[in-house]
């Protein structure tokens, strides 16, 4: 009965588990995209609104994201580099909206 018990927490606790890491990846992807693209769309974040928008939706636990972070960061910087005009258009319309959002630009 204890093994089964444990085995049913083990299997109700990992999806919780798995969204987490999910969740934390596609935090690193969306704010590697808007670092990413600051200066390919003119922009000049302020420093101290990302710190904040960190410490604010990172938990302290997560250690792994700062270098999931760097790695979505890096990837993202070499896809913009094959940007058409009218998709580096697009593209910087959209971080720039989201950036603005984020509180990163006025």
């Amino acid at each position: 009965m204890r093994k089964l018990i444990a085995l049913s927490l083990a299997i109700t606790a990992s999806p919780a588990a798995a969204m987490d890491d999910l969740q934390a990846i596609m935090l690193a992807n969306s704010l590697g995209s808007m670092i990413a693209s600051e200066t390919l769309c003119g922009l000049s974040y302020d420093q101290a609104a990302i710190s904040r928008y960190i410490a604010t939706n990172v938990p302290p636990e997560r250690m792994d994201f700062a270098s999931q972070l760097q790695v979505q960061t890096m990837g993202i910087e070499l896809q913009l580099q094959n940007l058409s005009a009218s998709a580096r258009t697009a593209h910087c319309a959209a971080i720039t909206q989201s950036a603005r959002q984020a509180g990163f630009i006025e």
